[in-house]
């Protein structure tokens, strides 16, 4: 019985320690102006190889630095940039946009 009323007691301080409002991290409205910008015609598609995906790339670079987020490679780009071989013997190079967000409690640790 005490063994049950502690595990009751340290879940719901679990609980109200690590919960936090989503809505005072993620923001609705940003969350759909970052959506419409990607989406628009502006952006011209997002197709392999194409200005368009570049174009979104940078985009995404641009709100991960204004949001706060390290570049992920210590030349400060938010690119990590990688080789695909295709089925075809084809060698095609791609990137991703990678930002960090340092731990707070933990600072070697990322998220």
């Amino acid at each position: 019985m005490n063994r049950m009323i502690l595990l009751v007691i340290s879940a719901v301080v679990t609980i109200s320690v690590s919960a936090q409002r989503i809505d005072s991290i993620i923001h609705a409205k940003k969350v759909e102006q970052v959506e419409r910008k990607l989406s628009s015609d502006e952006m011209g598609g997002r197709g392999l190889f194409t200005p368009g995906l570049a174009k979104a790339a940078q985009y995404i670079s641009e709100e991960f630095e204004a949001a706060g987020l390290l570049p992920w490679h210590p030349d400060s780009s938010y690119y990590q940039h990688f080789t695909h071989t295709g089925k075809n013997g084809q060698v095609m190079n791609l990137f991703n946009v990678a930002g960090i967000l340092p731990g707070k409690s933990r600072k070697d640790e990322y998220v």
